[in-house]
């Protein structure tokens, strides 16, 4: 009897070895989402940073190349309704004489 016993015993240390190198595995790949969760929010929150200087550049310097091309990349990047479409001077007719 002590036999059996002994085994069963080892059997249910195997189940928990098994289950705690399960839990491990299960931890890690959420420690793992967590830090990508934190590298997508700052590298949004970046982004964000960089629609706003592009708009500034864009509304502030409409007739320059510098604000054509800022205008352009907010435009390629229509993802964001927020950002209004800014005309450029290309959209503008020129004055007939």
């Amino acid at each position: 009897m002590p036999i059996r016993s002994s085994a069963s015993g080892s059997l249910r240390l195997a189940q928990v070895q098994q289950k705690v190198a399960e839990l491990e595995r299960e931890v890690a790949a959420a420690k793992e989402q967590e830090r990508q969760l934190l590298r997508e929010k700052k590298a949004s929150e970046e982004l964000d940073k960089v629609r706003q200087a592009q708009g500034s550049i864009a509304s502030s310097y409409p007739n320059t190349q510098a604000g054509i091309k800022a205008r352009q990349a907010l435009q390629a990047t229509v993802a964001s309704p927020s950002l209004p479409l800014l005309p450029s001077a290309f959209d503008v007719p020129y004055p007939k004489k």
